[in-house]
């Protein structure tokens, strides 16, 4: 009987280790984000998170400049940026990422090799973040073991949504190396019916983003209608707050690297998205201008900050799928705009811009445009129920 329990045990534990070896076969031949070879499947694919990817785009790629933003810069391209900016650019933008998380990718990109120049975005949610954590599914601490000399980057498949693409054997299209991670290539018909003019945003009003578009629009109207009166006075404890993330996430890269440029880019967003904030965040408008004048007044030489939020462009809706990003004709116009040094700002001329920010910001009419949107939604709703 002893021995009979003997070698059921001794079986257990024999067909255990040959699964968990076989697993540990399979994750390491198909390594999806190139942890320890280039794949031997799915050669060229890119899974759309660039917090595990960047990895082996920093270890391997070919590049002395660094394109470092959220989605707001996830569909420039790297060639076009070294073609107008010089240099040898790679794009690991990260999609809603705060700076915190970023800037695990720069400490470990300039460790590895001199870098030339960075371009960052400072997004309404990194330059003024949300008093929350930012992305809640991605924290800082569930990746950033990666960008350590911590050996154990294995355990970084150890969970269900890798295991589960991986162990699925199918790939998806090659990844354009050119801006692995632009949701207007990963998403297509999804963004693209939506850019050209509010009749797309009208018709794709069952798009979650859509949704939250006009749920955003919606309280601001509401608070506008009932009489609200933004005082936009600053808040010491914010300031603070955020002056302290970009010390940790921005500015000490800048001291400690000198060599490097550090392009600080404060994207530009859809004219209602500006209108709103400025009137429903209140105190947003103060204490943004008082962050730039905060990173202007270290008077970091290899710093450069530029912001567009107030050109022509950012009053045409076709140019947006939404109420912050662009399509990529804008990311092309922002490097252009790099290239001549337009927008950029400085200490003479931070209050000028600001006023012209802010004076845009408050004579635009988003509640008109809540009006159009929220007309031509109805309107739709009411033909897709006809058709029904």
């Amino acid at each position: 009987m002893q021995k009979k329990s003997r070698i059921l045990i001794f079986s257990f534990f024999g067909v255990f280790i040959v699964i968990f070896f076989a697993f540990c076969a399979v994750v390491w031949y198909v390594d999806p984000f190139r942890l320890f070879h280039q794949p031997f499947m799915c050669k060229n694919q890119v899974y759309d998170d660039m917090r595990y990817n960047a990895r082996w785009f920093i270890k391997s790629g070919d590049y002395d400049s660094i394109i470092l933003g959220t989605s707001m810069l996830a569909n420039t391209s790297a060639k076009e940026a070294a073609e107008l900016l010089g240099g040898k650019f790679i794009n690991i933008s990260i999609w809603g990422s705060s700076l915190e998380q970023r800037a695990i990718l720069m400490n470990y990109a300039l460790k590895k090799k001199p870098i030339k120049k960075i371009i960052i975005s400072l997004d309404r949610g990194g330059l003024v973040p949300v008093d929350v954590k930012l992305d809640n599914k991605v924290s800082a601490n569930r990746f950033d073991f990666l960008y350590t000399d911590n050996s154990n980057i294995f355990k970084v498949y150890m969970n269900i949504k890798f295991i589960s693409k991986i162990f699925s054997f199918k790939c998806e299209e090659d990844a354009n190396m050119d801006m692995p991670s632009s949701w207007m290539l990963k998403w297509g018909d999804r963004t693209e019916q939506r850019f050209g003019g509010l009749e797309n945003w009208i018709k794709t009003y069952k798009d979650k983003d859509m949704q939250t578009t006009m749920q955003m629009l919606s309280a601001a109207a509401i608070m506008a209608l009932n009489g609200y009166q933004p005082q936009n006075l600053l808040n010491a404890y914010y300031l603070e707050k955020y002056q302290k993330d970009l010390d940790n996430n921005v500015l000490k890269f800048a001291k400690d690297y000198p060599n490097t440029e550090f392009v600080l880019v404060i994207p530009p967003y859809f004219m209602a998205y500006n209108s709103i904030l400025r009137f429903s965040a209140d105190g947003y408008s103060a204490l943004q201008k008082e962050l730039i004048r905060y990173v202007l007044n270290q008077k970091l030489p290899n710093i450069k900050l530029y912001a567009y939020d107030y050109l022509d462009f950012t009053y045409d809706v076709g140019n947006y799928m939404d109420l912050g990003h662009y399509s990529p004709e804008i990311n092309s116009k922002i490097l252009q705009m790099l290239s001549k040094k337009e927008g950029e700002l400085n200490l003479s001329n931070l209050d000028k811009w600001w006023q012209k920010y802010d004076e845009a910001a408050m004579n635009y009419n988003f509640l008109n445009f809540y009006h159009d949107f929220a007309t031509g939604v109805e309107a739709q709703k009411a033909i897709d129920a006809k058709e029904m």
